[in-house]
C-alpha cells in the first residue's frame, strides 16, 4: 500500500512493481486526482486482470454528487474502495452501496467500539480496517476482530503490519495484511520479511514483536 496521489504515473507503476517483485498480490492506490480513471486504467493494464487493485479515497467525497464518479470505477475490477465518504454518512453509504461495483472498506479512523459495531451491523461495509493505535491497542483490536466474526465481515489491519499481523492472522475473517515500507523492518529484532507475497510471522509467544533499540537510536540520530 501507498500509491500516493503525488506520484507520477511512472512512479506509481514502479512502486507497484517493487511490491510485485516480492510476490505481493495486491496494491492500493489513492483517489483524489482529476485523472483518477486514467491512472487506474494504466495501472490495470500494467498489472493484468488477475492482480488485486484497491482504491483509497481517504473520506474526500461527500454525498450524492460524487456517487456517479465512484460508480464509474467499475471497469477496473477493484477489490475494494476504502473510505469513499465520511464514516458517519450512513445515508449516503446506503445509496453508494446500491451503485458501487465493489466492496466498501473503512475503519482506520474509528475509535469507539459502539461505532465499530454500528457499522458492522449495518451491512454497508465488507471489510473493516482497525488501526492499532486508534482502536485501543491489542485488546481493542481483539475486540474488533470478535465483532467482525460476529457480523461475518472481513478484516484487514490499517498499517503497522509488524505490530498487528500476528494478531490479525488469528482471525477467521482475515483477508489481507496491509503492508507499507514506512516503518523500517530493521527496527524489529524479529523477521518480518516478505517471501512469496506472504509476511513472515514470528513464532514467539504474545504479539511476537521486539524492538531493535540500536537501530532505532541510529535512525533517530
Amino acid at each position: 500500500t501507498t500509491g500516493w496521489i503525488s506520484l507520477t504515473d511512472d512512479e506509481l507503476l514502479a512502486e507497484c512493481d517493487a511490491y510485485r517483485a516480492l510476490g505481493v498480490k495486491g496494491f492500493k492506490v489513492r483517489l483524489g486526482r482529476a485523472d483518477d480513471a486514467a491512472r487506474l486504467r494504466k495501472l490495470r493494464a500494467h498489472v493484468g486482470a488477475d492482480f488485486h487493485l484497491m482504491a483509497d479515497a481517504n473520506m474526500r467525497y461527500d454525498g450524492e454528487d460524487h456517487l456517479p464518479h465512484l460508480a464509474d470505477l467499475k471497469e477496473f475490477n477493484l477489490k475494494w474502495i476504502e473510505e469513499p465518504l465520511n464514516q458517519n454518512d450512513l445515508p449516503h453509504y446506503r445509496a453508494l452501496k446500491n451503485v458501487l461495483p465493489t466492496d466498501i472498506a473503512l475503519g482506520e479512523n474509528l475509535f469507539n467500539f459502539d461505532t465499530f459495531e454500528m457499522l458492522l451491523k449495518s451491512g454497508l461495509i465488507s471489510v473493516i480496517q482497525p488501526d492499532l493505535l486508534r482502536c485501543g491497542g491489542i485488546s481493542g483490536l481483539l475486540y474488533v476482530m470478535h465483532l467482525a466474526e460476529k457480523y461475518d465481515v472481513s478484516i484487514c489491519n490499517h498499517l503497522l503490519a509488524p505490530l498487528t499481523a500476528t494478531v490479525i492472522s488469528r482471525s477467521s475473517k482475515a483477508v489481507f495484511i496491509e503492508y507499507d515500507n514506512l516503518l523500517p523492518l530493521e527496527f524489529f529484532k524479529n523477521d518480518f520479511s516478505i517471501k512469496n507475497g506472504h509476511l513472515t510471522l514470528p513464532t514467539v509467544p504474545g504479539v511476537g514483536t521486539a524492538l531493535n533499540d540500536k537501530e532505532i537510536r541510529t535512525s533517530l540520530c
